[in-house]
């Protein structure tokens, strides 16, 4: 038998061993032992096995966007996003096929990681759920040219399969996780609904009731000096009661399956200008000055029946916490692919423990406005959800005594 021979059956020795030890391992890594850390410790079994310097076991997060772990001779990260636009990771999930390289650093040179790495060498495979859909890549970079055998390839590829069950079973969680919320969040509207439509509205029926009496009273005795009053005061009752079952409404149909969210190019102008006639005369009782300096060169992406209501409920919120004579004021400011908008006002103000829950559905807070105005929160939680349902944010900036700023982030003009 000659040396060549030799060398040849010592390696395929050496690799059937090498195979056995592996599976061997690969069988002791249980998910439920390592948790967090299954995916450092097989990222380190494949650096060993394949004796590679990198090893990227990517989960796509959205288009050409990877959450990685990543793992290089120094270091792991976690939790690494990246875009793979020109990357071999794009090859692999454009074609769904393994894809392997010994001049990579050739072909994908404005790659960061083979870069950095130096990588003359690359292997990379899809991750797959269980309908076939690519859920992920494992990639695998060498300073030096990798000579994959099948076995070795056989090996990545049982690794790949350990891996997508593992972030399917991570998905699946996360998914109870997310389902549990909701419901707990469906649970807290539903007894803060309860609560509105036992106590809030009842009251103000009431009160519409009782003035009425009062009134048909006053006009069979000839008495004419408080009629003024009562009609004033119910009046404000219908108001209050208008304005809270157009809440109530306008959750109740975003809360329905099916329900429309259209969102096309509008005005922010436009909008705020339409906000402002409808709370004209709110303003106008306590002498508040409305002005906008929205600039009609803002072109938003949003559902407007949505928006205009987000606005409409914070600007009303504003006058309601705002002194006699004074000012509330809307501003907006494009931010890259979103509108910053803010309502500004200079009325009594929010503290820092009012803050902190003032959008949390499982916290009552209803404090009484300026002139003894009665709320229930809901119409801050209706915002909340509206702006939740354009992938934008809420939040207030405010300090007592000096004023409020309620700010959201709607997306900018869309141009496809």
């Amino acid at each position: 038998m000659d040396n060549e021979r030799i060398k040849t059956l010592e390696k395929e020795n050496s690799l059937l061993k090498a195979n056995e030890s592996f599976y061997k391992a690969l069988d002791k890594v249980s998910v439920s032992k390592h948790g967090k850390d299954y995916f450092d410790i097989i990222a380190s079994m494949l650096s060993d096995l394949l004796g590679c310097d990198c090893v990227i076991i990517g989960q796509i997060i959205n288009g050409y966007k990877i959450r990685a772990v990543v793992q290089t001779a120094n270091s792991i990260k976690h939790d690494y996003v990246y875009s793979i636009k020109g990357t071999p990771s794009e090859k692999i999930i454009d074609t769904g096929e393994c894809y392997f390289s010994d001049k990579i650093a050739q072909k994908f040179s404005d790659d960061p990681y083979i870069h950095d790495v130096g990588a003359k060498s690359y292997f990379g495979t899809a991750l797959y759920n269980d309908e076939k859909e690519i859920i992920g890549v494992l990639s695998v970079l060498s300073k030096s040219e990798m000579s994959l055998s099948i076995e070795a390839r056989n090996m990545v590829a049982t690794i790949a399969s350990r891996i997508s069950a593992e972030i399917e079973r991570r998905n699946i969680i996360n998914e109870v996780k997310i389902s549990r919320s909701k419901i707990k969040k469906a649970n807290s509207l539903k007894n803060k609904l309860i609560s509105i439509l036992s106590h809030d509205l009842k009251n103000s029926f009431n009160n519409i009731v009782l003035l009425s009496d009062a009134m048909t009273m006053d006009l069979e005795a000839d008495n004419y000096s408080d009629i003024k009053s009562q009609v004033k005061l119910i009046s404000e009752s219908a108001l209050q009661s208008t304005d809270l079952l157009n809440n109530l409404l306008n959750w109740s149909i975003s809360q329905m399956d099916g329900n429309e969210f259209v969102q096309e190019n509008a005005h922010l102008e436009d909008i705020c200008d339409a906000v402002f006639q409808s709370v004209e005369s709110l303003a106008r009782e306590k002498k508040i000055t409305l002005s906008s300096e929205v600039s009609r060169e803002l072109i938003s992406f949003v559902d407007q029946k949505m928006i205009e209501t987000v606005i409409r409920n914070l600007v009303v919120n504003a006058i309601k916490y705002t002194d006699e004579n004074g000012k509330i004021i809307i501003t907006a400011a494009e931010q890259k692919d979103y509108i910053q908008v803010s309502i500004n006002d200079n009325g009594i103000g929010i503290d820092k423990e009012t803050i902190s829950a003032i959008f949390d559905i499982d916290t009552v807070i209803s404090t009484p406005g300026t002139n003894n105005e009665q709320g229930t929160g809901l119409g801050l939680m209706l915002c909340s959800d509206f702006v939740e349902m354009h992938n934008g944010k809420i939040w207030v900036e405010s300090e007592p005594g000096v004023g409020s700023s309620f700010k959201f982030t709607v997306p900018s003009k869309n141009n496809s």
